[in-house]
């Protein structure tokens, strides 16, 4: 089996994003050394684990000048907007979608487990091709307790149920887990689905609104059991510690409005105009 594994990397000042890859003004160079070390060390863990599957090819895809680790594919086009790296690396994935037998598009501080991997290839064995078994993306919060960091961010499950091996899985109501991984059959169906030249903000950030978009074709069905199916996100959320993630919109497009039938909101409009005079 032959596997390809882009690997998005970006670390260095990022005006339009605030997370662990992106260095802020007013850091010492001991913090930015800090830094540093700390995510190279993180990416390097990443890239050990994914040489565990057999048959793979693994790509560092970047831009010139925000990099720790050598990149194999530049995207320096985008130096101005790199919020949208991982929207590239998906869709220069497709240009190869009849050359490989599994493609992985990943987060680099995301660690794939060579078994989750092996979930995926059973799963997709046995199950619809619009179907795709999604990981959950695991932190460890300062008590020790475990939890998935894209429920936290997102909490609550569509009435989507699915029972495959004696355990159940639901559809989250957030499609976000730090990757994606599909078979040759699956690309070539979501390239059929989607317009791979898309560059939407539909969910938080370039990067969020990339994996959505190209899982938008899917059922995404997750584990309700923490234990089985996962990766690891190593480098923790900005904001995994605070209870007022939902205030802070990180779903841009999630309005009011979206949960208000249009005759609703059209007489809601007009009753505010007339108080207004």
């Amino acid at each position: 089996m032959k596997v390809l594994a882009l690997i998005n990397h970006f670390f260095g000042y990022n005006p339009n994003f605030v997370g662990k890859s992106a260095l802020t003004k007013g850091l010492s160079e001991f913090q930015i050394q800090e830094k540093k070390e700390s995510r190279e060390k993180i990416i390097f863990t990443v890239i050990n684990e994914l040489k565990k599957i057999d048959g793979i090819e693994i790509k560092i895809c970047g831009i010139k000048g925000f990099n720790l680790v050598p990149i194999d594919i530049e995207f320096n086009h985008i130096i101005d907007k790199p919020i949208f790296l991982v929207y590239e690396t998906l869709s220069y994935m497709t240009k190869f979608k009849d050359q490989y037998d599994y493609f992985i598009n990943i987060e680099d501080d995301i660690f794939l487990p060579n078994e989750t991997f092996e979930n995926i290839i059973e799963f997709d064995k046995q199950n619809l091709i619009n179907e795709i078994l999604l990981p959950n993306r695991l932190e460890k919060k300062t008590n020790g307790e475990i939890f998935c960091v894209d429920l936290f961010a997102l909490n609550g499950m569509t009435t989507q149920t699915k029972i495959y091996n004696e355990k159940i899985f639901k559809v989250a109501l957030n499609p976000h887990s730090g990757l994606l991984v599909v078979s040759k059959e699956k690309l070539n169906f979501l390239v059929s689905k989607i317009d791979i030249n898309s560059r939407e903000i539909i969910l938080g950030t370039g990067m969020e609104s990339a994996f959505a978009h190209f899982h938008s074709p899917f059922s995404l069905y997750r584990s309700i059991d923490l234990d089985f199916h996962s990766v690891v996100h190593l480098d923790k959320w900005t904001f995994s510690e605070k209870d007022q993630i939902i205030k802070k919109s990180f779903f841009s497009k999630i309005n009011l409005s979206d949960f208000i039938p249009p005759i609703i909101m059209f007489i809601l409009r007009k009753i505010i105009k007339k108080i207004k005079g």
